[in-house]
């Protein structure tokens, strides 16, 4: 079984971390679509899934999964959560547990995030995702806290001149392009994982945030800041280039 680590939620697995943990609880809007992919041989069965109070522990919703056979020995399972109360929720996936994460339709808490669409080229890339099911395309949805700031704004330009005898100067043609850098966490930060699942999605060939297609800028990688010594929350700031003209 693979658990994709393209998923939008994060399961604890083996994971062990020194010093308090972040404060900040990830979250989601109600009409937001967030689905669990999970990977499996012909011969495996299906995980069976659920979504618990994180308060309370109380059992919310029984998550059935849609199978797709993929290939001639795996099959991909599809969970995609259903509308949910706003509340604090637990994923389980048998006995793996996701982090905690909050359904909200405050807009003074989801006017401080952007949400980020994406999906991978093709499924024979890697063997943890699956980015086509038939003919139809997958997009996962992860909404963060942060988003684009003015001072992250920066311009550059590919272009080729030629100086005449009259020492004018001749453009003989032009590309600008516009790079903003995407802020997460804002003053608070984020767990750990927030900076590598962004690095990961953006190995994606769609990524969409806000609607906007992005693409990662030339080699540039999310850098981090620890908002407090011993403290597990950072902010992450990662360089990005608008692709123009190309909406979801």
């Amino acid at each position: 079984m693979i658990i994709s680590p393209f998923n939008p939620l994060f399961f604890l697995g083996q994971y062990r971390s020194y010093g308090e943990g972040s404060p900040f609880t990830q979250v989601f809007s109600p009409q937001d679509h967030i689905l669990i992919q999970v990977i499996r041989t012909i011969h495996e069965t299906p995980f069976s899934c659920s979504v618990h109070n994180a308060e309370s522990g109380t059992l919310q919703h029984t998550v059935y999964c849609r199978s797709h056979q993929i290939n001639s020995t795996d099959i991909v399972d599809c969970y995609t959560l259903p509308s949910l109360a706003n509340g604090i929720y637990l994923l389980t996936l048998d006995e793996n547990i996701s982090e905690p994460f909050m359904i909200t339709d405050e807009s003074r808490i989801l006017e401080k995030t952007v949400l980020i669409k994406y999906s991978p080229a093709n499924n024979s890339l890697r063997r943890d995702v699956v980015a086509f099911i038939g003919e139809e395309r997958v997009f996962f949805s992860f909404r963060i806290p942060g988003g684009f700031k003015d001072n992250g704004w920066s311009f550059s330009v590919e272009n080729d001149q030629f100086t005449t005898d009259m020492a004018d100067i001749i453009e003989l043609y032009g590309m600008e392009s516009t790079q903003k850098t995407l802020t997460i966490g804002l003053s608070y930060g984020v767990p750990i994982w927030y900076g590598q699942l962004l690095n990961r999605i953006l190995v994606c060939k769609y990524v969409f945030i806000d609607g906007i297609r992005f693409t990662r800028y030339q080699s540039s990688v999310p850098e981090k800041q620890q908002t407090m010594d011993g403290v597990n929350s950072f902010v992450f700031t990662q360089k990005l280039q608008e692709i123009r003209y190309l909406r979801s």
